[in-house]
């Protein structure tokens, strides 16, 4: 544990601990401490997690992962106060038993502790590791807690002992809770329980699991236990319509030849795969597992059976996965590890085995010293790098030009815009907002990042249209959203945004905060016509019966008319003060593919006929000679309706081709 220690300084956790969440996957580190957070700040119903983004129904209830250490992190904030070093302690302190006990593992199978330290050293040299163990994330638990298990399975190995067989499968349960992709060591073994049924012998020509019947129950266990959270997570998400959390595969037949080979290209890059391990040393290990192939006869049989399988499920967890490993997720690599480990241990147990002088060589240990002393220092080169300002000359060189760029813009981002709104709290409780009013967040692209940072429950851009509606606005002060909480002024050149800012309510260095109490959503009034009675067109130019979508009419405009139907509505039938837009929604036919030569026109006249206001939205249809639905919006800027004003549409055919309409529903919006 004491070189545990030393490397923990090499890596700068005596800094780390006390920095906020690292700045590449934020996101997903402040997901996880949202779910802390709410179970700290809306008490202790462990079945309901939920995090601050406010979600569809408005309660943020979503999950992922069993929730079992946020729970214990929200219990030590009750005891000990809310802080972060807290859950990074936690997360750290398992992580090293973790690999404590795939020292004892490894020590078990060599009976050299020289070399147990330096293979259980080398998984702890992976960057991915190294960066989220002491944070946030539980993907390290997953990989620590499978280590425990491989523990203990080693115990049932030499001894028999059905107990240590029903710990190690404990462990691998609460490993697969944790994060999912940690079962693979699960499987792995599971496969060589399978194989043996067939006669295969793995242990000196016997078999490891010598009383199956007796023996599958643990496995079974474990299988009903992941079956059990995974599907009422899934349930639960469904339930509060969730979109938070991942839970399902992404795999790579959902993708197109071109968007695999971008995505390939991005997951070989310096932020995912050179993340998971450091290249050198792991094409060196791949080179290596080949060669164990090579020699398997002199291997031994057990742990390369495991070490295959580990590879195969790599592979297909990669596959399965493919759309976030490729995303520069790089984390979810991280329970890959235990192929690492597993290659290494197969390894030396052969040279051991039928190198014996190579085994105990001063020379292999300098070179192995070397090699870890190598990838020790780039690990903590990555590591610091992700967390403190570093010159680009200082960059390992897999970086990129526009890695480093990247990087660069996200920590200065977070300094111009995010740093301040973990210290706004005090003054949001100041203006009289609780942690529990809705506030709207912008920008934010995350869940929770600006939500976590401020300890307030709402909602971000994320559940947004791009640009930016206030339709959308409306909805959420709907759904309860109370305040609009602004941390960069580049959102405000988002037209949408004009009508919810004009009540400042404070600002706090680069935050502006407004109250969003008198923003009310303009009224809707629907006028429909479905061509069948004529008597409602001011001129029903171009009713036919011909071809219609629904009932026996539709309007035909034909080559010969550049103009068809006029409808005339007066709108200050409907009380209407203002006008705000108007929406149609019609179904077309057109002539041809990707057709755009239909305008649909709005047009505002006075008493005498003179025109105040002319605006048209070209209709583009994709499809031939089939009916499309399509919905067009023109927004009219809050047109003051006067007595007499009169609003007319109709369609512009201005390529003269002929085009079908029917089904035609128009709303009004606006101010009464």
């Amino acid at each position: 544990m004491s070189l545990l220690l030393v490397l923990s300084l090499i890596y700068n956790y005596h800094s780390i601990l006390f920095k906020p969440p690292g700045v590449i996957h934020q996101w997903r580190q402040c997901d996880c401490l949202s779910l802390a957070s709410n179970y700290y700040n809306n008490g202790m119903d462990f079945l309901s997690p939920a995090v601050y983004f406010a979600g569809n129904d408005g309660t943020g209830k979503t999950a992922s992962e069993f929730p079992i250490i946020y729970y214990i992190v929200a219990f030590f904030w009750k005891i000990f106060g809310k802080h972060e070093i807290i859950f990074r302690l936690l997360n750290l302190s398992i992580v090293y038993t973790g690999l404590f006990f795939l020292f004892r593992f490894i020590e078990e199978k060599l009976k050299d502790s020289f070399w147990a330290i330096v293979l259980a050293l080398f998984v702890f040299t992976s960057p991915i590791l190294v960066y989220y163990s002491n944070g946030f994330i539980m993907d390290p638990l997953g990989l620590s807690f499978a280590f425990i298990a491989w523990y203990f399975f080693g115990k049932f190995y030499e001894s028999g002992e059905n107990k240590q067989l029903y710990v190690s499968m404990l462990f691998f349960l609460i490993g697969g809770l944790l994060k999912v992709s940690s079962t693979i060591s699960y499987f792995a073994l599971l496969g060589v329980f399978i194989i043996e049924m067939f006669g295969v012998r793995f242990k000196n020509g016997t078999t490891i699991f010598q009383n199956k019947k007796l023996q599958i129950i643990p496995f079974i266990v474990v299988a009903i236990g992941l079956y059990f959270w995974y599907s009422f997570a899934a349930r639960y998400n469904e339930e509060h319509a969730s979109g938070v959390f991942l839970v399902g595969i992404l795999p790579i037949w959902d993708y197109s030849a071109t968007d695999i080979e971008h995505r390939i290209t991005v997951f070989k890059g310096a932020m995912t795969l050179h993340q998971f391990y450091n290249i050198e040393t792991l094409y060196l290990l791949l080179a290596l597992f080949v060669l164990q192939l090579v020699f398997f006869k002199k291997a031994d049989s057990f742990l390369l059976f495991i070490t295959l399988q580990l590879f195969f499920a790599v592979i297909a967890f990669l596959l399965l996965w493919f759309g976030a490993v490729t995303e520069g997720h790089d984390y979810y690599l991280t329970n890959l590890l235990v192929f690492i480990a597993f290659a290494f241990i197969s390894l030396f147990v052969l040279i051991k085995k039928s190198f014996p002088i190579v085994f105990v060589s001063e020379r292999l240990k300098t070179y192995v010293l070397l090699l870890l002393a190598y990838n020790i220092y780039l690990t903590g080169s990555k590591t610091s790098i992700r967390y403190f300002n570093t010159p680009k000359r200082n960059y390992p060189a897999c970086y990129s030009d526009n890695d480093v760029e990247r990087l660069h813009w996200t920590k200065n981002y977070y300094n111009k815009h995010h740093k301040s709104l973990r210290e706004v709290e005090p003054y949001l409780r100041s203006l009289g907002i609780q942690p529990n009013d809705k506030v709207i967040s912008l920008p934010d692209l995350s869940f929770d990042i600006t939500l976590y940072f401020m300890n307030q429950v709402g909602w971000t851009q994320i559940s947004a249209p791009n640009p930016l509606s206030e339709d959308w606005f409306y909805q959420k002060i709907k759904d309860g959203a109370k305040y609009l909480i602004i941390n960069d002024p580049i959102i405000y050149q988002e037209p949408a945004l004009s009508n919810f800012t004009s009540l400042k309510i404070g600002s706090y260095k680069n935050i502006d905060v407004y109250d969003l109490s008198k923003s009310v959503a303009p009224q809707s009034f629907e006028l429909f016509y479905d061509f069948e009675n004529p008597q409602l067109f001011k001129k029903p130019y171009g009713i036919s019966n011909s071809d219609a979508a629904s009932g026996n009419n539709s309007c035909v405009i034909t080559s010969k008319d550049e103009y068809g139907f006029i409808i005339s509505i007066d709108p200050s039938d409907s009380l209407y003060k203002n006008l705000k837009r108007v929406s149609v929604n019609a179904l077309y036919k057109v002539p041809s593919n990707n057709y755009n030569g239909t305008i649909f026109s709005i047009q505002i006249n006075n008493q005498k006929d003179s025109i105040l206001l002319s605006k048209g939205v070209v209709i583009n249809a994709l499809k031939s000679n089939a009916w499309q639905n399509i919905t067009s919006n023109v927004d009219l800027n809050n047109y003051p309706v006067k007595q007499g004003d009169i609003l007319n549409f109709y369609v512009w055919n201005r390529e003269r081709k002929n085009i079908f309409v029917d089904d035609l529903k128009i709303t009004l919006y606006g101010y009464k």
